[in-house]
């Protein structure tokens, strides 16, 4: 049904990443986190390609990377893909945090740079 984030899933999600090299390297489930998707789309992404949720884009971030520094993504977006995949949770970007160092700084000592109106919905 017409856009990237309609009813069609994963295989739409997947060939709109087609856009640049890094997306490419990273796929669908990147893209879909990183825009906002809805849940229902990372979910079927994440069912079809569970291996995405491990892709790690040129800085070294995942889609739970992604989705854990965003501060907008609802908790069962980071749930959903722990649960696909809780391997990555183990990944390190290079900036050397991996998951659990990126769920402290959301949800217990945020950035000073951090609006109050972010930290306030990160909680």
């Amino acid at each position: 049904e017409g856009g990237v984030f309609g009813t069609s899933s994963a295989q739409t999600i997947s060939s709109a990443s087609s856009g640049n090299d890094q997306q490419q390297q990273q796929g669908g489930l990147y893209k879909a986190v990183s825009t906002g998707a809805p849940l229902h789309v990372i979910q079927n992404i994440a069912e079809v390609d569970p291996d995405a949720t491990a892709r790690q884009n040129n800085g070294g971030m995942t889609p739970l990377h992604c989705a854990i520094e965003r501060y907008d993504v609802d908790t069962q977006v980071l749930l959903t893909l722990l649960a696909s995949n809780p391997g990555a949770a183990s990944i390190r970007s290079r900036r050397g945090y991996n998951s659990v160092d990126l769920l402290w700084i959301r949800f217990v000592d945020p950035e000073p740079f951090r609006s109050d109106e972010v930290k306030v919905r990160a909680s």
